[in-house]
């Protein structure tokens, strides 16, 4: 099964919702919804997500935005009553990082008898991580690199879920690669030490805050055929990039050479992504910079659940 993370920005809900309908009919993939808020994106998002019985992870305790700080029960009352609480296909996920404390995990356990999952992460203690597990978790995420061997393996390997950042950010658009490798989990696990994995997608940890670039990319994932279906990953880039100007002429710019690549890459990389790019092409439309983040978001979930 796959997890996709996804924080909770607009272009992020945007995505989901886009492709809810998919997603509802598709068992083996998992979105993990770190909500910014209760506003009103991720309340239509969520709607969507149940109107079409979609399984979804949800951060009970959130890190970053506006319910940041929040206890288990003040976001139960926030997101989840009268709206999650009767919705079998949702999965309350408590974080068990360095801010974490028994009393949280506690709070979590009695507020969520049923299913539920722990996302661990930098700086958990032996402890926490020892009464997350001792919940019995129907998953437990473990972001790579930041969890010691012994702590991920106080989890049973079939609940195990490898997180990873596979997205190579650069500070400037300019310098990201033509094409580079972007990730081959679905190729190697379920292993040894994992049943599961996810990701971050395109967007990556970060949740910095964009502003108008000098250079425009479209960051695109492709099943790579001749590379035993690996996903590889275009950044298609806007060619006058020596002032902030003309953001539409630079995405007319990169979303040319984007389409251009529709028909080589093969239909298996054709999606409701690259339906819309083309649109945007043909009308010479610029959008605005969420549209393509959301797009970006919305290839990779598309050809993700064509892998797996």
């Amino acid at each position: 099964m796959y997890f996709p993370v996804l924080r909770g920005k607009m272009y992020e809900m945007l995505a989901l919702r886009d492709l809810a309908g998919q997603l509802g009919a598709d068992d083996s993939i998992m979105p993990v919804v770190e909500p910014l808020g209760a506003h009103g994106s991720y309340e239509l998002t969520v709607k969507e997500l149940v109107d079409n019985s979609t399984s979804f992870c949800l951060i009970t305790n959130p890190r970053f935005g506006a319910l940041r700080g929040r206890t288990v029960g003040e976001t139960y009352a926030d997101l989840v009553d009268g709206t999650l609480d009767e919705y079998d296909l949702f999965v309350p996920t408590l974080y068990i990082d360095r801010d974490s404390t028994s009393q949280e995990i506690t709070e979590f356990a009695a507020q969520y008898e049923d299913r539920r999952a722990v996302f661990v992460t930098q700086g958990a203690s032996k402890e926490h991580v020892e009464e997350a597990a001792a919940l019995n978790p129907e998953f437990a995420l473990i972001r790579e690199g930041q969890v010691p061997v012994a702590l991920r393996n106080l989890f049973p390997r079939e609940i195990r879920v490898q997180i990873t950042d596979p997205f190579n950010r650069q500070a400037r658009n300019q310098d990201y690669p033509d094409d580079e490798f972007f990730s081959d989990r679905h190729l190697v696990i379920p292993d040894d030490a994992f049943e599961h994995f996810g990701d971050y997608s395109i967007v990556g940890e970060s949740t910095e805050s964009g502003f108008a670039p000098y250079c425009i990319a479209l960051h695109h994932c492709y099943i790579n055929s001749g590379e035993n279906d690996a996903i590889y990953i275009r950044h298609y880039k806007s060619d006058t990039n020596e002032t902030q100007d003309d953001q539409a002429g630079k995405f007319a710019e990169a979303v040319a050479k984007l389409v251009s690549d529709i028909r080589p890459l093969g239909p298996r990389n054709r999606t409701l992504a690259t339906a819309e790019y083309q649109r945007y092409h043909q009308e010479g439309h610029y959008p605005g910079l969420g549209v393509p983040k959301r797009l970006g978001i919305s290839q990779h979930l598309e050809i993700m659940m064509r892998l797996i």
